[in-house]
């Protein structure tokens, strides 16, 4: 029988506008799929050309959540809110993650 963390998700479909790398001052669109569950999660990227995925797993998550000082269900909650749904006043782009690979970043402010 499987366990409830795995038959209960959501989906998230995102389509951000980063900068692009020779001129800031235009965009190109990338898309991210999300599928969310409570202490897990599954990205798919794609600029039309490329595509990348992240399987962060529950390992995953929850050595990030205590980085964070967070429980694992409330870091879950925040990365589908930055990467399920585009933040105003947060600044999304790629940054380089060594050996020729790419990472998507979201970097925003955290208000207590």
């Amino acid at each position: 029988m499987e366990s409830s963390a795995f038959t209960s998700s959501r989906l998230t479909c995102l389509k951000l506008q980063l900068p692009t790398t020779c001129s800031p001052q235009q965009t190109e669109p990338i898309f991210v799929k999300g599928i969310w569950f409570s202490s897990h999660f599954s990205l798919s990227i794609t600029d039309g050309r490329d595509a990348w995925i992240c399987d962060a797993s529950e390992d995953d998550v929850r050595e990030r959540a205590t980085q964070w000082d967070q429980p694992v269900s409330e870091y879950v909650e925040l990365a589908e809110s930055y990467l399920g749904f585009q933040k105003p006043s947060s600044v999304y782009g790629f940054s380089d993650a060594g050996n020729g690979h790419r990472r998507l970043a979201c970097f925003f402010t955290l208000v207590p």
